[in-house]
């Protein structure tokens, strides 16, 4: 029989797991930080499509394109273009706010919002 007390004791969270990776792993570490704006518009497009009551053939046809491509978009992997967002904001009325500028010592730093 299954002992659930130890095995709710051993399970993690998903944060918990994306977490312990970001610490112990550098590459997985710079993966999440570029791909954090495309996980957020991701995000965005599942909850678009679950508020209006849309599947992702609907969402597809509404933004005049392929299921496969929104997909792609709402798993969030994906360098995103500015065409890519336009679209979005002209045809589901998104937002996006995105700053990326020099940081010290070296690299860039980037903030974001999408609404």
């Amino acid at each position: 029989m299954i002992d659930r007390d130890k095995v709710r004791a051993r399970s993690s969270s998903v944060e918990e797991v994306i977490n312990r990776n970001l610490e112990a792993d550098p590459e997985f570490r710079a993966y999440w930080e570029r791909t954090a704006f495309a996980r957020e518009v991701g995000t965005s497009l599942i909850r678009y499509r679950h508020e209006h009551g849309l599947d992702i053939d609907q969402l597809a046809a509404k933004l005049g394109g392929d299921p496969e491509v929104v997909g792609t978009l709402e798993d969030g992997e994906e360098d995103l273009d500015v065409s890519t967002l336009r679209l979005l904001a002209e045809r589901l009325g998104l937002r996006f706010t995105l700053d990326i500028h020099p940081a010290k010592p070296g690299g860039v730093e980037m903030t974001y919002s999408v609404a």
